[in-house]
């Protein structure tokens, strides 16, 4: 063989080579599996987006009082967290601490004098047996028995109020919350009754808004919807439908419980859910590669390849959006680990 035919033989070699590495599926046997995590497309209803200024609320709020007078010794101050049953408020007590004890010494003094009484009336029921007694001596002391029972009925009702006047000068949290603001000040003289604080549960809130009427009649407990809170978006569920109007402004009222952390007091923006819903394919955000020419996304296929996809985005509700593609509600899409893959790369799923 010449030097010529050599070389061209060697040439169609290498040109074969390059021609079998360039190819897709040559190509994707040669790169590493990928580990990955992946998102299901779901088909769900989606609406024409109109927001609302709304307030976020507490489920649970209180201004807490008295329910005694005298000066106050302890007020738990704005900001501090209290638990269920921990106290906020504590007022003099001395003279209350001091009635419960008369009450108990009374009280005990009766049962001994009752007692005592008991064991006269035992040896008198002896003796009546031998007839060594009058009936009137008896009867005597059956009278006497029965008053300082009577008696101690009555100390135990007088020990039991002096407990509960002792128990009003200490008042206690009725759920976990937060002193928001205090009204009086140690050493103050508090009135029976008087505000000393509010009191807010911050972990458990709820969103209001006022609605027009013809908006509110298509709203029912139980939709979805969402808050924004700047550049948050939080799913939430409406569990209040008030239609009633307070004032000169005829506007109804919903109130929604969201998934995110929302702080009590603040403005927001509450989604109002209209019955005008389409079907739609929804994803995770973050399932989406975005570049200035297209929007991408990669199918898991069955063999545990990936397909690339351009997709069109629509509507975002939270942290899923809405997309327009050859694809199906059920389809596996990969959310993370996406950035490095190529078209028909295989993938290990975590």
């Amino acid at each position: 063989m010449n030097p010529i035919t050599k070389l061209s033989n060697l040439s169609a070699i290498v040109a074969s080579l390059l021609i079998g590495f360039s190819s897709p599926a040559v190509w994707s046997q040669q790169q590493e599996v990928k580990s990955v995590t992946v998102d299901t497309v779901e088909l769900s209803e989606q609406s024409e987006q109109k927001w609302s200024i709304a307030t976020v609320m507490p489920v649970e709020a209180a201004h807490i009082a008295t329910e005694s007078s005298g000066a106050l010794l302890f007020v738990a101050e704005p900001g501090s967290a209290i638990k269920k049953g921990e106290l906020l408020i504590a007022l003099d007590d001395r003279i209350e601490q001091n009635q419960v004890a008369v009450a108990k010494a009374v009280l005990q003094q009766e049962i001994a004098q009752s007692e005592f009484l008991n064991k006269q009336r035992n040896r008198l029921l002896d003796l009546a047996k031998e007839q060594s007694i009058s009936q009137s001596e008896l009867d005597e002391i059956e009278y006497q028995l029965a008053r300082s029972v009577a008696r101690i009925n009555e100390l135990e009702s007088q020990l039991a109020i002096a407990e509960v006047r002792y128990e009003k000068k200490r008042v206690y949290a009725p759920f976990d919350g937060t002193v928001a603001q205090k009204f009086l000040w140690q050493q103050e003289y508090a009135e029976e009754g008087a505000d000393v604080m509010a009191f807010v549960n911050t972990s458990l809130s709820e969103v209001s808004t006022r609605i027009a009427f013809r908006d509110l009649e298509k709203i029912n407990k139980g939709m979805k919807t969402l808050v924004r809170d700047g550049d948050n978006e939080y799913e939430c569920v409406i569990h209040k439908v008030i239609p009633v109007s307070y004032d000169t402004v005829r506007m109804g009222e919903f109130r929604a419980q969201c998934n995110g952390h929302l702080f009590v007091g603040s403005r927001v923006e509450l989604n109002i859910p209209s019955h005008n819903a389409q079907p739609a394919l929804m994803v995770n955000k973050d399932s989406v590669l975005i570049f200035p020419n297209g929007n991408y996304l990669f199918k898991v296929n069955e063999d545990n390849s990936v397909t690339e996809f351009k997709v069109e985005l629509g509507k975002s509700v939270g942290n899923r959006v809405e997309i327009k593609a050859e694809l199906k509600p059920g389809d596996k899409v990969v959310l993370q680990g996406a950035e490095t893959l190529a078209d028909g790369q295989k993938i290990k799923v975590l």
